[in-house]
C-alpha cells in the first residue's frame, strides 16, 4: 500500500506542539480514502472513505486533549495563529 504523508503542525495555548497527521491514498486503481490522526496529543482518530461523511472542522471532530495543560479546546493550527 502506497500512501502520502502529510503533517499540519498544531499549537496548545499553554505552548505545547504536536500535529494533524494526514495519510491518504496514492494509487490510482484503488479506492480513495483519507486518515487523520493527531502526534504529540490525546484524541480520536478519522477515516474518510467516501465524500458523503467529510466533517467541516477535523481538528474539532478529533478532540485534541493537551497532555501538558490536560484541556480540552485550546488546541488550534500553528498556521491560523
Amino acid at each position: 500500500m502506497l500512501s502520502t504523508v502529510l503533517r499540519e503542525k498544531l499549537i496548545c495555548e499553554c505552548g505545547r506542539t504536536g500535529y494533524l497527521k494526514l495519510r491518504e491514498d496514492d494509487q490510482p486503481l484503488s479506492g480513495t480514502w483519507e486518515s487523520y490522526s493527531l502526534e504529540g496529543f490525546n484524541g480520536g482518530s478519522l477515516t474518510i472513505t467516501s465524500s458523503g461523511n467529510i466533517p467541516g472542522d477535523k481538528l474539532a471532530y478529533l478532540r485534541p486533549l493537551c497532555p501538558q495543560c490536560r484541556q480540552w479546546g485550546k488546541v488550534k493550527y500553528a498556521s491560523r495563529t
